[in-house]
């Protein structure tokens, strides 16, 4: 069951309580809240997981299908990420300075990654990208 101060948080659908939420999700090693509280969106918004430390491994659910600028900027414990068949755009810096990150494999759906989006990924040395991207 999820604690209720959380439920509070999940029920209001201002950003910045959203945010709070996914926060208090990853501080506590419940990443399985945080895939529950992106479900329901199709899109992950503007810096809505910046700089979370703690977040480590992360799949993104398939009713994503937009990654906005700033998404994951900075989440330099990141090590996995799982990108939904559903994709259709990366944005900008979406995961600039996720320095723990090794590879990732963009799926086929997605047709564009705007500039900087893996920029400063200095663990990187792994990426798959597929002919379907257009920008």
């Amino acid at each position: 069951t999820f604690p209720k101060k959380l439920i509070f948080l999940l029920s209001l659908k201002l950003s910045e309580f959203y945010t709070t939420a996914i926060q208090e999700a990853i501080d506590n090693d419940k990443i399985d809240i945080v895939y529950y509280l992106l479900l329901k969106r199709d899109k992950i918004s503007f810096g809505c997981c910046n700089d979370l430390k703690n977040l480590k491994k992360i799949a993104i659910p398939p009713s994503i299908k937009y990654i906005e600028c700033k998404a994951f900027y900075g989440c330099s414990s990141l090590t996995h990420v799982c990108l939904p068949s559903s994709l259709e755009s990366i944005g900008n810096h979406a995961f600039a300075k996720c320095i723990s990150l090794r590879d990732i494999n963009i799926p086929d759906s997605v047709k564009s990654i705007d500039e900087y989006a893996f920029s400063e990924c200095s663990s990187l040395v792994k990426i798959k990208i597929p002919s379907s991207i257009t920008k």
